[in-house]
């Protein structure tokens, strides 16, 4: 295959950052938008000049032309879908979460394996620098074992009403770090937590504290919230601690989680026995650029992509322990 040939489904946002790393992979080329809102379809198509667009995804599907999908849309919208895609002989790219419930996913991973389709979940913090050498000084011991991480913030929340109505703060946020503390601590072993919703027009969980315990005794503490008001943010609070010393992410020690494109590389502070102090840098990449690239070639080479439906099940598998057996405050 010289040249993977994609469709879109889903005109959001996060289409929009899809859209523009795709243009920058050699071996990708975008033929096929699609949305309910015809008019954002179109304008979209517009603005990446993409030769075909529509309201049905489902025509897109028909089309010998599409040879993968990105599933953009809702995560209630995710399950139908991906099978849909599936049945197509359609390789798939699907946000997360995978779905809202195990048994959906199952599903979904049973129609791709069905068709001999390749599945993809953009948990795209596994391509992301900054967690990759986080994982990294976890690897090679410069805390100690067990570690404990820890990851505070809050916001007013996302503009789009159905992250509160189809998901939750857990589901749509905190899974990035179930998915990434999974892929460096290892299996879960316990999940505790309690929620609450701090909005009361909130129909779904806004806030959540949270802490999952792997199979090595590390680990990760969360406490994340969409129910500030609006223009509001918490102070940023990340770090992870060891026997051997404390690890403070740069977003802790700068307050500041937006990235300058001038900064090219960044820094962890290390902090151990006996007063010691180290930076600890990185370089930054373009983490969706580098997840575009992996998926194409993977569709390439005929190999499957990591993280894929099994991936998304554990993460969705913690998200639901938490939203099933957590304390309600």
């Amino acid at each position: 295959m010289r040249q993977v040939n994609i469709g879109i489904i889903g005109c959001g946002k996060i289409a929009e950052t899809h859209a523009q790393a795709l243009l920058k992979c050699d071996d990708a080329a975008l033929v096929w938008a699609s949305d309910i809102d015809e008019r954002k379809a179109r304008q979209f198509a517009q603005n990446y000049n993409i030769p075909n667009y529509s309201k049905n995804h489902l025509e897109m599907l028909k089309s010998p032309d599409v040879d993968a999908v990105l599933v953009c849309t809702p995560s209630h919208l995710h399950k139908d879908i991906v099978i849909e895609s599936a049945k197509a002989g359609k390789h798939v790219f699907c946000e997360k979460p995978i779905s809202l419930s195990l048994k959906d996913t199952s599903e979904m991973i049973d129609a791709c394996a069905e068709h001999s389709v390749h599945l993809m979940i953009g948990f795209v913090r596994r391509k992301d620098f900054q967690w990759l050498k986080f994982k990294e000084i976890v690897d090679d011991g410069v805390l100690g074992r067990p570690v404990i991480w820890r990851f505070i913030a809050g916001t007013e929340g996302p503009s789009s009403i159905w992250r509160f109505e189809a998901g939750s703060v857990v589901t749509e946020w905190a899974i990035h770090l179930f998915d990434f503390a999974s892929f460096t601590f290892g299996n879960v072993k316990s999940v505790d937590s309690s929620v609450t919703s701090l909005k009361s027009s909130d129909k779904a969980i806004d806030t959540a504290n949270v802490v999952v315990t792997y199979e090595h005794d590390d680990q990760l503490v969360l406490s994340l919230t969409w129910g500030l008001p609006e223009g509001v943010k918490s102070n940023i609070f990340i770090d992870a601690f060891g026997a051997k010393g404390v690890l403070l992410w740069e977003e802790t020690l700068t307050q500041n989680y937006e990235v300058l494109p001038e900064q090219m590389s960044g820094k962890f502070m290390y902090r151990g026995p006996n007063g010691v102090e180290s930076i600890i840098e990185y370089q930054r990449n373009d983490m969706y650029f580098d997840q575009a690239e992996y998926f194409i070639n993977c569709i390439k080479s005929n190999r499957a992509p990591i993280p894929g439906g099994l991936e998304g099940r554990l993460a969705l598998e913690a998200a639901c322990k938490v939203l099933e057996t957590g304390r309600k405050l």
